[in-house]
């Protein structure tokens, strides 16, 4: 959640009303800060630990294709 600027839970609520990470992040709607609350409280200390590998590694192919989509996108105007 650092990653996205929520440090902590009830950051949430700022972002879920920003239209630029809910286009980005391609969900429609955020869930409430509650909902991450209950399913965060499953997570044991090695569960937790996996998830945010697993996270990590989803986050950084996601960021490659967006920003190599922009790239793409930045040289198609000048093109034109």
């Amino acid at each position: 959640m650092i990653l996205i600027g929520a440090e902590r839970l009830q950051h949430i609520g700022y972002l879920r009303t920003d239209p630029l990470f809910c286009r980005v992040v391609c969900l429609t709607p955020i869930p409430h800060r509650t909902k991450f609350s209950t399913a965060l409280k499953q997570f044991t200390s090695d569960s937790l630990k996996t998830l945010a590998e697993l996270n990590s590694e989803l986050v950084i192919e996601l960021l490659y294709k967006k920003i190599s989509t922009a790239l793409s996108d930045v040289e198609i105007k000048k093109a034109a």
